[in-house]
Parts: structure tokens; C-alpha cells; sequence
């Protein structure tokens, strides 16, 4: 099948799976005062059957109407993705949890603002969206961009705060990758983070620099509408709506990268892959060695889209 085609087969399959979450997910009654946020794969449009529905509920409620919610999450979240023949997240971390919209969007930067709460504020912006309450789930994202990672600037001035946010993020990914495969008392399985970190983790990262990029030479308002109109795409729409033709060599690696991970032998060999070298099958280090050339790909065309004098640069830098 032709990189493309299986692009487009993994988004309608996507996007077919959202639908029954969403019409499972109506029948369990979820309060109007709360919204269900889907990340990962699914969010992205480039699920598998072996994609887990990664997702965290924002909610305005007081503290004595959270049981209620913590309980529809325990027990009907399960049911509903079940229904839909899926695989609910991974027990602990950022998701299957709950988190008000006024504590989502204060403190950021703060020393209440872990990891858990760094993950699901960036994960909105770069590939989260709605299960349940469209409207919140928009308004979360807009008071984000709103009032806190745009103020007042100079229009010559990119977004820095979103984009400090944003390589926090990545930075805080793979420091965290190593304690997660190895020192947590529930080790991940190393090969698939690690494939996953190289391909799908750095292309979120880099349609978040295309975002923060994007803000230059607009007036405030031009910034939020910009930045806000981005962060309603999936990353892969995101890079081609920026970079047009001159993306589609990274985006043919990321189908490459794609097209292995829904291999079901494949899979099942790289969950099954250690940190050890010598260990690695030919097909794991040939994947390897393609991520190494989607890095430099995704350099390149950064480099090709803005240039030298562009301040994403010495953004990124300092």
C-alpha cells in the first residue's frame, strides 16, 4: 500500500473510532459541567487497533462533586472504550485523570505544575480533542492562548512563552524516558518508547515550533488567531498547512514509521526489545536508523521554511 493511502486509512480509521466513543460516551451521561479531552494516537488521526485512548477530563465543579466524576471515570470510561473495542490508558501518569479548568490554567511554570499538569496543558495544544462538551474543550484552549501564553507583545515577537512551554515538554519527555524504562517500579517496554520518541513524540514537538514560528510579525490578536487556529489541527495537518510540498519526504518517513507499528509481528518484537544493542533485530535497527534521517529531515525543512535570520532560531537556542 502507497505511504499515502495508508495515511489516509489510519485517519479514517481514527476518525470512525472517535465517533463511537463519542455515541458510546453520550449514553453513560457525562455531566455538561465536564469535558473528556482525547489525546494520543487517535487525537492524531494515526491509530492502530493496538492504540491505547489516551484522555484526562477538565471539569467545573466544586471539590464535594468530584466522587461523582471520579467514579464515571473509574467505572463508565473503562466500559465506553471498551464498547468500542479499544484499550483504555496506562494505570497512573498524566491520564484518566481530572482537573478543573481553573487549576489548569494557573500556576504555570509554578511549583504546582508537575509533570502530569505540564503533559496535559501541552498535549491540548498540540494534538488534544473533545470526546464530550466541544465548547469547553475549545474555551480551555482559547483562555489558554489568551492568558497565558499571549499577552501584550511587539508584533515582531514570537510566541516565547508557548514555545519555553513546549521545549520544557520535550526536554521533560526524554529526561523522563529513562527513569520510565528502567528505574519505575513498572518499567515500561523500552523499544516501542523509544521508536515512539523518535518519531511521533519529535513530530508533535516540531509542529509545536512550527506554531510558535508562526507568530512572528502579527499583532497580538493576529498571534491568538494564528496560534489557536494551529492547535485545532493534528500534527500532521498542521506540518503540511505550514510547510506545504516541501514536508513530504518527513511525512513519508513518519507513514514508514506508521505502517511498521501496525505491523502485529513487528509490534510484538519491538515491546519485546531491550535497551541492549546487541540484542536488536535487523528490522528494529533499520527503523532506528530511519528516525535518525527523519531528525535530519525535520531540520532541513525548518531551515527551508524560515530562515537563517528568522527568530525561531535563536529561540530555540536561547
Amino acid at each position: 500500500m502507497a505511504l499515502r493511502d495508508f495515511l489516509e486509512e489510519r485517519r479514517q480509521f481514527s476518525v470512525a473510532k472517535l465517533c463511537a466513543l463519542r455515541e458510546n460516551i453520550q449514553k453513560a451521561n457525562f455531566p455538561s459541567d465536564c469535558a473528556v479531552v482525547i489525546n494520543g494516537s487517535f487525537a492524531r488521526g494515526d491509530a492502530t487497533l493496538e492504540s491505547d485512548v489516551d484522555y484526562f477530563v477538565l471539569h467545573e465543579r466544586s471539590e464535594d462533586n468530584l466522587p461523582e466524576l471520579k467514579t464515571l471515570i473509574k467505572e463508565k470510561m473503562p466500559e465506553v472504550i471498551a464498547d468500542a473495542g479499544l484499550r483504555s490508558p496506562s494505570a497512573g501518569g498524566a491520564f484518566a485523570e481530572a482537573e478543573s479548568l481553573e487549576q489548569f490554567l494557573c500556576n504555570v511554570g509554578g511549583t504546582q505544575d508537575p509533570n502530569d499538569k505540564l503533559t496535559r496543558r501541552m498535549l491540548l495544544m498540540l494534538e488534544g480533542d473533545w470526546l464530550t462538551n466541544e465548547a469547553l474543550v475549545n474555551r480551555a484552549r482559547s483562555e489558554l492562548v489568551n492568558s497565558v501564553y499571549i499577552k501584550d507583545l511587539n508584533d515582531h515577537q514570537l510566541a516565547r512563552f508557548f514555545l519555553n512551554d513546549l521545549v520544557r515538554y520535550w526536554r521533560t519527555i526524554g529526561v523522563d524516558f529513562a527513569f520510565k524504562t528502567g528505574e519505575g517500579s513498572n518499567p515500561k517496554p523500552w523499544g516501542i518508547r523509544n521508536l515512539k520518541l523518535l518519531f511521533s513524540r519529535k513530530l508533535i514537538y516540531f509542529s509545536g515550533i512550527l506554531m510558535a514560528a508562526e507568530t512572528v510579525q502579527r499583532t497580538t490578536a493576529c498571534k491568538k488567531e494564528r496560534l489557536l487556529e494551529l492547535s485545532r489541527m493534528t500534527p500532521i495537518a498542521r506540518v503540511s498547512e505550514v510547510c506545504g510540498a516541501e514536508a513530504d519526504r518527513l511525512i513519508d518517513y513518519y507513514a514508514t514509521f506508521l505502517q511498521k507499528m501496525s505491523n502485529p509481528d513487528f509490534r510484538v518484537l519491538v515491546e519485546s526489545t531491550k535497551e541492549d544493542r546487541l540484542t536488536h533485530s535487523q528490522d528494529f535497527r533499520a527503523l532506528k536508523d530511519l528516525g535518525q534521517h527523519f531528525s535530519w529531515e525535520l531540520d532541513r525543512v525548518l531551515n527551508a521554511r524560515y530562515g537563517h535570520r528568522h527568530p525561531i532560531h535563536h529561540a530555540l537556542v536561547f
